[in-house]
């Protein structure tokens, strides 16, 4: 899980470095390790 999640952040994280747009813009996912913050907790099942 560690190794898959850091290969994740990673790409995320040039991801974010190439659009300039996404770095004003906030994560649509929380960090990993977060609870969910969707107050109806509909969001978990719907993905």
């Amino acid at each position: 899980m560690l190794p898959y999640l850091r290969q994740s952040i990673r790409k995320d994280r040039q991801s974010i470095r190439k659009d300039p747009l996404l770095r004003s813009a906030p994560p649509e996912q929380p960090p990993p390790g977060a609870p969910p913050s969707d107050p109806n907790g509909a969001s978990t099942h719907t993905l």
